[in-house]
């Protein structure tokens, strides 16, 4: 990937891909330009569709003929991803949140280091907008267990939560 190919393309492939893997919708992801010209990922909620967590946030720095590639990632991310040993974890004083990945091309293994981000956020995503239930309430109780058929979707039930802490109501 070069300076001028977008993020948008590789992350609209990896989208698509989870979708299918871990049942989530397809637009569960975006992808935003940044006044800075760096391009942020986030995760949507799944009822409100509003921006929700910035999964990464994807830059060129450098200087003309000494370029190369940042990723954003929060700290917490960082213990949960294969990182692979060329690259460069940087964390600075002024930015007790965030660190940074930084490398020098964009091969296999970046593609690859961004998926693994991708993937960290939908299987720990815990959405902010709830809801008490779905239509399925009785067929879940009877089962002990959700039964919608897009888990992303499920994560905002408090009644999935319910049974999954073993109390059901119907």
């Amino acid at each position: 990937m070069n300076e001028s190919t977008s993020i948008k393309n590789l992350v609209d492939r990896i989208n698509a891909e989870i979708a299918l893997s871990h049942n989530v919708p397809v637009n569960f992801l975006f992808t935003e330009k940044n006044k800075d010209d760096s391009e942020s990922v986030w995760l949507r909620e799944p009822v409100s569709n509003k921006n929700s967590k910035m999964a990464l946030k994807f830059s060129v720095k450098g200087r003309k003929n000494a370029k190369y590639f940042s990723l954003t990632v929060k700290n917490t991310v960082i213990p949960f991803i294969k990182i692979p040993d060329d690259f460069e974890v940087k964390t600075i004083n002024s930015d007790q949140i965030n660190s940074f990945i930084n490398f020098t091309l964009w091969n296999d293994e970046a593609i690859a280091l961004v998926k693994s981000i991708i993937v960290y956020y939908v299987e720990t995503f815990e959405p902010s907008d709830k809801f008490g239930c779905c239509s399925k309430y009785k067929e879940c109780s009877n089962a002990k267990k959700c039964l919608h058929a897009n888990l992303f979707y499920s994560k905002a039930c408090w009644y999935r939560k319910n049974l999954e802490s073993g109390k059901i109501f119907f």
